[in-house]
C-alpha cells in the first residue's frame, strides 16, 4: 500500500493512505510525494488520487491571485518612505504563495495590507515633499523681505 506525504500550510504532513487523504480535503494543487517519486508533484497529476480530488473544485487557469502590490511597494520604498515601503513589500511577497497554497482569504488579507502600507508610504513621501517645498518657499520669501 502506498503511503503519501503532503504539504499543507508550508509544512510536510504524513504519511497517509489514500483513504486518509480523503479526510484532508486536498485539491489538485496540493503537493504530494511518495516513495518512488523523484520530486513533489501536484495531486492533480497523480492518477491514483483522482477519486480523492473529485469532491474539490478543479483549478482553472482563469483563477488569479489578488493584486500583490509588489511593484508599487518597491517603488514606494525607493522614492517615498523606506520603512513603510518595506512593510508593504513583506506583505506583498506573501500574497501569491498563500493563494496557490489554497489560503485565499489569507492572500486577500495580505493584499489589502500591502496596499495599505504602500499607500501610507506614498502619503508620507508626498507629505515630506510638500513640507520641503513649503520650507524653501518660506525661506525664499523671508530673504526677499529683509
Amino acid at each position: 500500500m502506498n503511503m503519501y506525504y503532503i504539504i499543507i500550510n508550508n509544512s510536510q504532513q504524513g504519511p497517509f493512505t489514500v483513504e486518509e487523504l480523503r479526510e484532508k480535503h486536498i485539491n489538485a494543487r496540493t503537493m504530494v510525494w511518495r516513495e518512488g517519486f523523484p520530486k513533489w508533484i501536484p495531486a492533480g497529476q497523480i492518477p491514483e488520487l483522482s477519486d480523492v480530488l473529485d469532491s474539490t473544485p478543479p483549478f482553472t487557469p482563469m483563477d488569479t491571485p489578488p493584486k500583490t502590490w509588489l511593484a508599487e511597494s518597491i517603488l514606494a520604498t525607493i522614492f517615498c518612505c523606506l520603512p513603510f515601503g518595506i512593510v508593504g513589500i513583506v506583505f506583498a511577497s506573501k500574497v501569491e504563495s498563500n493563494y496557490y497554497a489554497g489560503r485565499h482569504e489569507v492572500a486577500e488579507s495580505y493584499s489589502r495590507r500591502a496596499k495599505t502600507w504602500t499607500l501610507i508610504s506614498v502619503g508620507c513621501g508626498l507629505a515630506c515633499a510638500l513640507l520641503y517645498v513649503l520650507f524653501y518657499l518660506i525661506i525664499g520669501i523671508s530673504m526677499f523681505t529683509l
